[in-house]
C-alpha cells in the first residue's frame, strides 16, 4: 500500500509539475489572454 501511495503522488507532482511547465512556456510566448467564461451561451442578459 505505501508504494500505491508514493506512486500516486509521484504522478500527481509529474503532472503538476507538467502543467506548470506548460503554463510558464504559454505565458512566456504570448501575453495571457482575457479571462473566457466558461459557459457564455448561457448568458444571454
Amino acid at each position: 500500500m505505501p508504494t500505491l501511495r508514493l506512486n500516486i503522488r509521484r504522478i500527481a507532482l509529474a503532472t503538476l509539475t507538467a502543467v506548470l511547465t506548460l503554463s510558464a512556456a504559454a505565458c512566456a510566448t504570448k501575453p495571457p489572454p482575457a479571462p473566457v467564461e466558461p459557459t457564455p451561451l448561457i448568458k444571454k442578459g
